[in-house]
């Protein structure tokens, strides 16, 4: 098992809430995680901006979650899955339960990808933000590592504006669906979907982002309320449902 339980227990403790000394950091979507943000500069409640590109944009309220409390950051994953063999199955109810539900306690849903690829796709995705920019360079490097040591290839988006941060999307492009009937051809069924590769990412993604998680000597960590529930799907037909659900 690995969390980020334990992490940056050196919190300026008994801090009373301040005026709002910084501009709100504007986030373009997902679920967020910001790390290292000055106390004096935060003040419960307070909001930020989320959304989705071409949708409205609402505001979320953000609460606070002192660094030595346990939080939905530090939910324990279960261990690695061995890596699938190939073509890597579309991931089964079971799965779904064992593997893909810890992570929506760390905030990854399941989206549709680009709406213009010739063969759609559900996809896990996440959006990492930082305090500053070095952070998040710091984090991509470690993205491309688990990228090689994986051979498997995300699609990262950049926000270099505002507050720094970075979307990881990602699904296997030969995936096995299930078949329709005994007969249907193996081939016939090699799609684009989620399986264990996404999910061997994803926890060794989170594994380096705990890890730049250390280190820290002051400050909190402060999240968005969670999810929407129909973007964290719980069974495979649900999953499957996400294909063309891009946002």
């Amino acid at each position: 098992m690995f969390s980020l339980s334990g992490l940056c227990r050196r919190v300026v403790p008994n801090v009373s809430p301040q005026p709002l000394a910084a501009r709100v950091p504007r986030c373009e979507g997902f679920q967020t995680v910001s790390i290292g943000l000055p106390v004096s500069s935060l003040v419960p409640p307070m909001s930020i901006i989320s959304g989705f590109p071409g949708q409205r944009i609402s505001l979320s309220p953000m609460r606070f979650v002192s660094t030595s409390t346990k939080s939905n950051l530090e939910a324990d994953l279960p261990d690695l899955p061995d890596a699938p063999p190939y073509p890597c199955p579309f991931l089964t109810d079971e799965q779904i339960a064992t593997y893909l539900t810890p992570l929506y306690a760390r905030a990854w849903s399941v989206r549709g990808s680009n709406p213009h690829p010739r063969r759609p796709a559900p996809e896990l995705v996440k959006q990492f933000c930082f305090t500053t920019q070095e952070r998040l360079d710091a984090f991509r490097r470690d993205v491309d590592i688990v990228t090689q040591i994986e051979d498997h290839h995300p699609s990262k988006e950049l926000n270099q504006s505002d507050t720094p941060s970075i979307v990881i999307r990602v699904h296997t492009h030969s995936g096995l669906r299930p078949a329709r009937d005994a007969d249907e051809p193996r081939r016939a069924r090699i799609q684009p979907g989620i399986t264990l590769r996404d999910i061997r990412f994803a926890y060794l993604v989170e594994q380096r982002f705990s890890a730049s998680l250390h280190g820290l000597s002051s400050g909190r960590m402060c999240m968005t309320n969670p999810v929407d529930p129909s973007l964290q799907p719980r069974t495979a037909s649900a999953v499957e449902k996400c294909r063309h659900m891009f946002t």
